[in-house]
């Protein structure tokens, strides 16, 4: 327990991120009925951002009432804390690790290994995401409460494993032992609030049936045939109660549904993917399921995953295949991802794989001296103690990717919270804005920079999840109408893009031509290829300059500067580097005299020609606004530094090998 309380301390103080600002207002906003803390977990991003481009209802829902039970108490006792949220989403995994060992030594007997088993959970690599993000505690509960419901099934069931490990160790099944009650009523009650906890715990009651075809044999099955029938009417009327109050549509790439002679290659890549990362600690997202047919569009992946199991599946069976109910832990595996195969892949979604990968890496060692392995299987101790050392190396790593994230999104929110939106703006516009800042509304809302009338609209979306890095133009046409165009990556192109479009648009690709009329404005797609959109129109209902109308784009040099166009005059603000240039200006109340240091770092920030002529271009476009936000960015260099630090361990990957397994394969296809 020291040990992983040791790797995830750091946790209490990592704050909030993506969905958990939604959660926390939900929280703060809603009541303690049924249908508040059920709409709680709801999910619909047209509540806190306007995409001018949807036309489709988008909407996550979940059944999920213990999960937000827990965090509503948690929430209330501790008046909003969220060092408290992430303390229960600690213990809860340092208790689960605890379970773990328990587990182990049930089945081994042996302290030594299961403590080996506990580290193994502790420092699994899927936990360093899963643990420290609020939206995930709903895994982290689960499988708490899963392996609780195992441990207490295995007592009720009177099984003693650690005693008949041996495959071929009797002539005959053991006895089938007389459960006892007390214990069954726990195991299924902790199994009922699993299920209401996150929904793959349905596949618990499979284990159930495997310990005791492993350790009580086929007569057991009948025996305890009502049991099994009783669980399996409890996980009907659970699908049947979710079916009934969920009838929203998740949208199409986050749940890949049945589109044709791909889709049963493209799930069979998906599982090999999930499964690989599980057993070989690689990074779980997204992977080669970003692609419509990895067995096509990336056969080395596929086959490089396909090895890797292969040889640790060997590995695995000729170190335990003498051992009574080898086979439940990689089952345990599987079960763990088949309810969610079709979905997106998330780090926080191997979370409960972790507990039969640290089952099945000590499973071996700790028998050998009753089931004798063979071949490469004799090498099993070693393989443990390796993977041992390796989850304990890659909690830095891994914890790295999280910082990554959490700083990508909270640089915007930094920013903005040093040079807030002007109060008169009652409509906030973000070009640019990485995915990662689409809760900029509510977080905006929590910090106070924003009141409750105001709104924000993302007019496009940086192509990168975490930061805008490409050259990009902004040119004002008239007092109503400006174009952005890039030279870089096209907006709505790779996995995002068919996200955005066929996920929340439907018809495939933009293409040139296209109008998309709004409330406040008109939208129009003047270039675009089959890589995306590189050049788009927007054409307000009010003049640009209302005081009404607050615009900011993300660059390379600034996550979120201001700006603010003329009465149609041609003033301009060159984003790519290159001098003056025609288009948006600065936000600007007045120009203050600039330091050089000042006019350097403002001329490479907003895009301005290079001193000296900067600061002739700065009497005319300044402000206050911008050097605040310019100074503010440089306020952020260690967020800045933490969020690429993603890429450079990206680029060193890539040096090693080139592969969607780790990210750094060829470029995602975008929407057809």
């Amino acid at each position: 327990m020291l040990v992983g309380l040791c790797a995830h301390v750091w946790v209490l103080w990592d704050g909030l991120f993506l969905d958990d600002h939604w959660h926390r207002l939900q929280l703060e906003q809603r009541g303690w009925t049924p249908d508040e803390l059920l709409a709680s977990t709801t999910i619909e991003p047209a509540q806190f951002i306007e995409s001018w481009w949807q036309n489709r209802t988008v909407r996550w829902e979940y059944f999920r009432p213990v999960a937000i039970l827990l965090m509503k108490a948690v929430h209330a006792l501790s008046g909003g804390s969220v060092v408290a949220q992430h303390a229960v989403g600690l213990v809860l995994h340092l208790a689960t690790a605890c379970m773990v060992y328990a587990l182990c030594f049930v089945l081994t007997a042996r302290r030594g290994w299961s403590t080996v088993g506990g580290l193994l959970f502790g420092a699994y690599s899927h936990a360093t995401i899963a643990v420290p993000w609020l939206a995930a505690q709903n895994a982290l509960l689960q499988t708490a409460l899963c392996v609780g419901a195992v441990l207490a099934y295995i007592r009720a069931s009177g099984l003693r494993p650690a005693l008949v490990v041996a495959a071929g160790g009797s002539a005959a099944d053991p006895a089938v032992p007389a459960l006892r009650r007390g214990a069954l009523l726990a195991s299924a009650a902790l199994w009922c609030a699993a299920l209401l906890t996150r929904e793959n715990a349905i596949v618990v009651p499979l284990i159930f049936v495997s310990l005791d075809l492993a350790f009580a044999g086929r007569r057991a099955l009948r025996t305890r045939l009502p049991v099994y029938v009783i669980l399996a009417l409890l996980a009907i009327a659970f699908v049947m109660v979710r079916m009934a109050l969920l009838q929203a549509r998740m949208p199409d790439v986050y749940l890949r549904r049945p589109d044709g002679a791909d889709y049963p290659w493209w799930l069979l890549a998906k599982l090999l993917h999930y499964v690989c990362s599980a057993v070989w600690l690689s990074p779980m997202t997204i992977g080669p399921s970003g692609r419509y047919n990895p067995f096509v569009e990336v056969p080395g992946d596929c086959a490089l995953m396909i090895a890797i199991l292969a040889v640790m599946g060997s590995g695995y069976y000729l170190s335990c295949r003498g051992a009574r109910g080898w086979w439940i832990w990689p089952l345990w595996i599987l079960l763990s991802f088949a309810p969610v195969v079709p979905l997106m892949a998330a780090p926080h979604t191997g979370y409960m794989a972790g507990v039969g990968f640290a089952v099945a890496m000590i499973l071996g060692p700790a028998l050998r001296r009753e089931i004798a392995p063979a071949g490469i299987g004799r090498w099993s101790p070693g393989v443990a103690v390796w993977f041992l050392i390796a989850t304990h190396i890659y909690i830095p790593i891994y914890r790295q990717l999280w910082l990554a994230l959490v700083n990508a999104e909270r640089v915007t929110l930094a920013q903005l919270a040093a040079v807030p939106p002007p109060t008169e703006a009652r409509h906030l516009f973000f070009l640019n804005l990485p995915f990662v800042n689409i809760y900029v509304e509510p977080s905006l809302r929590a910090q106070g920079s924003v009141g409750e009338s105001t709104r924000c609209h993302v007019l496009t979306y940086s192509p990168d999840l975490l930061r805008f890095n490409d050259p990009f133009r902004i040119e004002q046409i008239d007092a109503h109408s400006f174009e952005i165009s890039t030279a870089g990556r096209p907006w709505f192109s790779g996995y995002l893009g068919r996200f955005l479009l066929d996920g929340m648009r439907g018809g495939g690709r933009l293409r040139a031509g296209e109008t998309v009329a709004g409330e406040l404005f008109v939208a129009t797609v003047v270039e675009a290829d089959s890589d995306g959109v590189r050049r788009l129109r927007f054409r307000f209902h009010r003049p640009l300059a209302d005081p009404q109308l607050a615009f900011f784009v993300t660059s390379a040099e600034a996550a979120a500067a201001p700006i603010r166009f003329s009465n149609g005059e041609a003033l301009g603000l060159a984003t790519d580097g290159a001098a003056g240039g025609a288009g948006a200006q600065p936000a600007t109340d007045e120009s203050p005299p600039l330091a050089p240091a000042d006019a350097q770092r403002l001329a490479a920030a907003l895009g301005g020609p290079p001193p000296p002529a900067f600061d002739a271009w700065w009497r005319s476009h300044g402000s206050t606004d911008a050097l605040a936000a310019v100074r503010a960015t440089e306020a952020l260099a260690a967020e800045r530094a933490r969020r690429d630090a993603l890429y450079t361990t990206r680029r060193i990957a890539a040096g090693i090998i080139r592969t969607d397994l780790y990210v750094t394969g060829p470029a995602y296809p975008g929407p057809r």
